[in-house]
């Protein structure tokens, strides 16, 4: 008596390409999620010049196979300095002050943009991620 299985080389073709389609799945919603907290931390950000929304950015890396996604706020792009330079800055480095209005200083109150944009993205991103997997699944063993 033998047993033949119909479809079995598409049913481990369809395993050996799971963890590739997986990681894709993952690092598209990884990115769209970074894509939500930048946004969210550029509406959350104080304004007096603009410089410090428009540091905001997204940053990705796809390498193999797996996804990166940092939100930043880098160096503003305004060549300015401060009043009374310091060691570094006389050296020719830029200004940069995204982690004392985040976290706040001894002189100035904090208003946090970063953390809580990061938070509001967290909800619900087990439950997108969950549900992206599902979709792979189903198109993978239909």
């Amino acid at each position: 008596m033998s047993v033949k299985v119909i479809g079995s080389d598409k049913l481990l073709k369809g395993f050996k390409e799971l963890p590739e389609k997986m990681n894709k799945a993952l690092g598209d919603e990884l990115e769209k999620t970074g894509e939500e907290i930048r946004d969210e931390a550029k509406r959350l950000a104080p304004v007096r010049t603009g410089a410090l929304r428009e540091s905001i950015k997204k940053r990705v890396w796809r390498r193999n196979g797996r996804t990166t996604v940092k939100v930043l706020a880098d160096y503003p792009k305004t060549g300015r300095y401060r009043k009374a330079k310091t060691r570094k800055q006389a050296a020719g480095s830029r200004e940069y002050y995204a982690f004392a209005v985040e976290y706040g200083t001894k002189h100035v109150e904090a208003q946090p943009f970063l953390m809580p944009a990061a938070r509001k993205a967290e909800n619900g991103l087990e439950q997108r991620v969950s549900s992206n997997m599902d979709i792979v699944l189903n198109k993978e063993f239909k």
